[in-house]
């Protein structure tokens, strides 16, 4: 579960990089409030992961959510057992 929760966040932030506008303009209004061009970049690039990670997270429970209903679903469709036989008896 951890390696694909890793594998799907890698996978979403690759994602996310290609959906960035005009990153130099942000880094630029980012530096004109103080930060300095690294500050501004590392922000981002938190920014972007953590989203990722959130959108792996969501993608997660929804897969477990489908295996829950899928297992759940069997033991309403598998059939009732055989009545018990009477107690007693033994040896």
């Amino acid at each position: 579960m951890t390696t694909l929760w890793d594998n799907t966040a890698n996978e979403k932030r690759a994602q996310l990089v290609g959906h960035l506008n005009d990153v130099p303009a942000t880094i630029d209004a980012m530096s004109a409030k103080g930060l300095t061009p690294d500050q501004a970049v590392g922000q981002i690039e938190r920014m972007v992961q953590v989203q990722a990670v959130m959108l792996a997270t969501n993608h997660l429970f929804l897969v477990s959510m489908l295996l829950f209903i899928f297992a759940a679903s069997i033991v309403w469709i598998s059939p009732r057992p055989r009545a018990a036989p009477p107690p007693g008896g033994g040896h």
